[in-house]
C-alpha cells in the first residue's frame, strides 16, 4: 500500500462520517412522522448504489476476487429487499409482510457478510501461524457473545413471540463482528480490508444496540441509528475502489503495533468486565456466562504461551541465520575456504606490528583449469575446485588459512614460516594438485603455479605489497613452464614491475609512432648477394631506448594488440620493399603470428598492404612456424592456398623443431624452409645435427623448396653450411638487424660493387 491509497481511504472515510452525520442531524430535526420513511428511502437508495458497485466489482474480478464480490453483492440485494419492505410499511403505515420475513433476508445477509469476510484473508503458513490465528477468533468470538448473551440474548429469551428474530439479529451480528475484529487484529497495508472489516464492525455495533433498545426500550432505533447505517453503506460501497493485496499479500498476521496486538485482548478485558458486573447484580450463577468467560481465559492463556514460543523460536532462527549470514561472509559459497575479504583482513593482522611469528604467503594458481571447463562443462569445474580446496586444506596445518580469491586462484597464508617450510609446502601442493579428481564425466587433471612471499620488514603493515609480490612470483613461475614455485625476491619484482609498466605504455606506442621495423639481411651463400631481409619488430621507447620484441610482443598477445601491430607491420614492410624493388629478386619477409593465420582476415590484410604499396606479390615471404599450423590445419591450407595464388610466397619458420613437419611441406604450398638456428650452431660439435641439416637441405632440394639456414654467427658454420649445399643464410655474421635506411645503404655498396668500372 502506498501513502497516497492511505490518504485516499482517510479522505474518503472521512467524508462518508460527514454525509452519515449530516443525514442523522436531518433525522434528529426531522419530524418524527416523517423521519422513519424519509431515513429508509436514503438508506435504500445508499444499498441500490452498493449493490451496483460490487456487481461490476464482480464482473471486473476486480484483485482477482469475483466469488468474493459476488457473494458480498448478494448479501447487499438481500439487505435492500429486507429495507425495500421495511420502507413500505413506513410508507403506508401497514405491515404488509410479516415481521419475520421482513428480517429473513437480513439474516441472510449476515450469513454472505460472514462467507465474504472469510475470503478476505489467507491463513498463515506453519501451525503455529494457523492456531494463533485460530486462538485470537475464540477469543474475540468469546468476548463478542458474553455481552450479546447478557444484554440481548437472554432478555430475548424470555421475549415475545419475535425473540428468535432478536437472537437470530444478535447471533448474526456477533459473528460478524467477530470476524471483522480479527481481520482488524490482523490486516496489513491494506486499506480495503480495514475499511470493510470498520464498516462490518459499525454495522454490527449497530444491530446489537438496535436489538438491546427495541428488546428492553420503547425507543425506535432507526431514528438515532439510521446515520450510523449510511455510514456503514458508504464504507461497504467505498471498498471496491481501494486496493486489495492477493495471495501472500493478504495473509492474516498481527500487526506490530499497540493496537493490533491487542485487538484480541480489549474485548476481552471489556467481556469479562460486563461478564462481572452481571453475575455479581443478578446474585446468580449462570452457566453459560461462566463457561465463556472459562473459554475465554484458556483461549487467553494458550494465546499467551503459544506467543512465547514463538518468541523463542523466532530468537532461536535469527540467531542460527545471524550465524549463517557470518558464515557466508566470511567464506567462499562453493569451497568453504575463506573468501578474499577474510583472507585481507588475516593477512593484516598478521602483518601488523606485534603480530605473532613470521608469516607467510603462497598465491596458486590451477594450471589448466580453463580447459577443464571447456570439455568437461561447469559442473566437473565446480567439482574440481571442491576437491582442490580440500586438499589444500588437508596439506597445511591448524593455524594456517587458506582461501579462495576467486576463479581457480588459491592463497595459503602460514602464520610462522621461512623459506624452507614455504618451499617444502609448495612441493607438497604442486605433488597432490597434479593427482586426477573424478568428475562426472571422467577424470580431471590440472597442475598449479605458486608465487611465494616471505613477511620482511619491507610488508610491515602493508598487506596489499605483500600479496601484489606473491602474485608478481605466480606469474613468474608460470612464465618459467608453469608446476613449479618461485620466490619473490629483489630482482623478480623490478623486472616483473618493468613488465607491467611497459603492458601500460605499449597501447600508446602505435599512436605514438614509436615502433620500428629493422631488417636482418638474407645472404646467398654459394654468391654473398643480399637477396632479402627479414622485417623484425622493435620498440623506439622514449626512456628505456630500443627494445626487442621479447620484451612486448607477450604484452601485445596479452592485451589483444597483437592483430594490430602484425598489420602495421605488414604495411611497413610492403612499402619498404617497394624501395628496393629495383634491386633484381629482392624479397622482404614478415613473421604472421597464428592469431593472424587463424583470423580469417590474413588474405584481406596482405591484398591491401600489396595494393597499398605497390610491392608485387612475389616479393614478399610470410614466415610462419610449424606451431601456427596444428591449431586448425584445413583452415590454414585454405589460406596458405589464396595467398599462393596471389603469388606470395610462405616460408616455414623454425623448421625441424615442431611436428609433422614432411606433412606440411607434402600438403601445404611452402615455398621455403628456414632451418633453426639450434641445428646450424650445433654444426661441427654435434655430428647428428650435422646429419639433420643435410637431410634437411637434401629434402627441400628434392622438394623444389629453397632452405634458408638461421643463426649463422661464424666462418666455420658459414663453411659447414657451403659444404653442406645449404643455398641461402641469415645471421649476425652477415649483419646485425638493420634500420632500412643502413640496409638501404648496403644494398647500394652492392649494387656499386657490383658495376664494371
Amino acid at each position: 500500500m502506498t501513502s497516497a491509497d492511505s490518504r485516499g481511504g482517510v479522505r474518503f472515510a472521512v467524508a462518508a462520517a460527514a454525509v452519515a452525520a449530516l443525514f442523522q442531524t436531518l433525522l434528529l430535526i426531522w419530524p418524527a412522522s416523517g423521519a422513519a420513511p424519509m431515513g429508509q428511502a436514503v438508506l435504500c437508495a445508499a444499498l441500490g448504489w452498493a449493490v451496483v458497485v460490487y456487481l461490476r466489482a464482480a464482473r471486473g474480478r476486480r484483485h482477482g476476487r469475483f466469488w468474493m464480490w459476488a457473494i458480498a453483492a448478494a448479501g447487499l440485494v438481500l439487505w435492500l429487499a429486507s429495507n425495500v419492505m421495511m420502507l413500505a410499511a413506513e410508507a403506508t403505515g401497514r405491515h404488509l409482510v410479516p415481521h419475520a420475513v421482513v428480517a429473513l433476508p437480513t439474516l441472510v445477509m449476515f450469513a454472505c457478510a460472514f462467507t465474504a469476510l472469510l475470503m478476505l484473508p489467507t491463513a498463515p503458513e506453519g501451525w503455529a501461524g494457523k492456531l494463533r490465528m485460530t486462538l485470537d477468533g475464540v477469543q474475540i468470538s468469546t468476548a463478542l457473545l458474553m455481552p450479546g448473551w447478557i444484554l440481548a440474548v437472554e432478555p430475548a429469551l424470555h421475549g415475545d413471540t419475535f425473540q428468535w428474530v432478536s437472537i437470530s439479529y444478535t447471533i448474526g451480528s456477533l459473528a460478524v463482528l467477530a470476524v471483522a475484529l480479527l481481520l482488524l487484529s490482523g490486516a496489513q497495508g491494506q486499506p480495503a480490508l480495514g475499511m470493510l472489516s470498520g464498516a462490518v464492525s459499525l454495522a454490527a455495533i449497530y444491530n446489537l444496540i438496535a436489538t438491546y433498545l427495541t428488546i428492553n426500550t420503547s425507543l425506535a432505533p432507526d431514528r438515532y441509528l439510521d446515520g450510523l447505517m449510511l455510514l456503514v453503506i458508504l464504507l461497504v460501497a467505498g471498498t471496491p475502489r481501494m486496493p486489495l493485496g492477493t495471495g501472500t499479500d493478504t495473509a492474516w498476521t498481527p500487526r506490530p503495533v499497540v493496537g493490533g496486538w491487542l485487538m484480541p485482548y480489549l474485548p476481552a478485558v471489556g467481556s469479562l468486565t460486563i461478564g462481572l458486573a452481571h453475575v455479581l447484580a443478578a446474585r446468580h450463577f449462570d452457566l453459560v456466562v461462566v463457561g465463556l468467560a472459562a473459554l475465554m481465559i484458556v483461549a487467553i492463556l494458550t494465546r499467551q504461551g503459544l506467543s512465547l514460543w514463538m518468541t523463542a523460536r523466532l530468537t532461536a532462527e535469527l540467531t542460527e541465520q545471524r550465524q549463517r549470514l557470518a558464515h557466508q561472509a566470511a567464506h567462499d559459497p562453493l569451497t568453504g575456504l575463506a573468501n578474499r575479504s577474510v583472507f585481507a583482513e588475516r593477512l593484516a593482522a598478521a602483518l601488523a606490528p606485534g603480530g605473532d611469528g613470521v608469516p607467510a604467503l603462497l598465491m596458486v594458481d590451477l594450471d589448466g583449469f580453463k580447459a577443464v571447463n571447456d570439455t568437461l562443462g561447469h559442473g566437473a569445474g565446480d567439482t574440481l575446485l571442491i576437491e582442490v580446496s580440500r586438499r589444500l586444506a588437508a596439506l597445511t596445518r591448524g593455524g594456517d588459512t587458506v582461501a579462495r580469491l576467486g576463479g581457480d586462484e588459491f592463497a595459503v597464508l602460514l602464520a610462522d614460516a621461512d623459506a624452507d617450510t614455504a618451499a617444502g609446502l609448495a612441493e607438497r601442493l604442486l605433488a597432490e594438485l597434479t593427482r586426477p579428481v573424478r568428475v562426472d564425466n571422467g577424470d580431471a587433471s590440472v597442475g598449479a603455479s605458486i608465487g611465494i612471499t616471505l613477511s620482511g620488514t619491507d610488508y610491515l603493515d602493508d598487506p596489499g605489497r605483500m600479496l601484489r609480490d606473491a602474485d608478481l612470483a605466480l606469474y613468474a613461475a608460470k612464465a618459467d613452464g608453469k608446476g613449479r614455485h618461485r620466490f619473490a625476491d629483489e630482482a623478480l619484482i623490478a623486472e616483473s614491475l618493468h613488465r607491467l609498466e611497459l603492458d601500460g605504455e605499449l597501447r600508446n606506442a602505435l599512436l605514438r609512432d614509436e615502433l620500428r621495423i629493422h631488417y636482418q639481411p638474407v645472404v646467398d651463400l654459394g654468391t654473398g648477394r643480399l637477396t632479402g631481409a627479414e622485417a623484425l619488430l622493435r620498440w623506439q621507447h622514449p626512456q628505456r631506448g630500443l627494445l626487442p620484441p621479447a620484451m612486448f610482443l607477450p604484452a601485445a598477445e596479452a592485451n589483444g594488440l597483437l592483430p594490430e601491430i602484425d598489420r602495421w607491420v605488414l604495411h611497413q614492410a610492403a612499402r619498404q620493399g617497394r624501395e628496393w624493388q629495383g634491386d633484381a629478386g629482392f624479397s622482404v619477409s614478415v613473421n604472421v603470428t597464428a592469431g593472424h593465420v587463424l583470423s580469417g582476415r590474413l588474405v584481406q590484410d596482405v591484398r591491401e598492404a600489396l595494393h597499398g604499396s605497390g610491392l608485387p606479390a612475389e616479393r614478399l615471404v610470410l614466415e610462419l612456424t610449424e606451431t601456427s599450423l596444428l591449431y586448425d590445419l584445413a583452415g590454414a591450407a585454405v589460406t596458405l592456398t589464396e595467398l599462393a595464388d596471389m603469388g606470395v610466397r610462405v616460408a616455414l619458420d623454425d623448421f625441424g623443431t615442431g611436428y609433422a613437419s614432411l606433412s606440411y611441406l607434402q600438403n601445404l604450398p611452402i615455398h621455403a624452409i628456414k632451418i633453426d638456428r639450434s641445428f646450424v650452431q650445433r654444426l661441427g660439435d654435434d655430428s647428428t645435427s650435422s646429419a639433420v641439416t643435410q637431410a634437411l637441405v637434401n629434402l627441400a632440394e628434392t622438394l623444389g623448396i629453397s632452405q634458408i639456414a638461421e643463426g649463422v654467427e661464424t666462418p666455420d658454420q658459414l663453411d659447414r653450411l657451403r659444404g653442406l649445399q645449404c643455398a641461402f643464410g641469415q645471421g649476425f655474421f652477415f649483419s646485425n638487424p638493420l634500420p632500412p635506411e643502413e640496409l638501404s645503404k648496403v644494398l647500394a655498396d652492392e649494387r656499386a660493387a657490383a658495376t664494371p668500372s
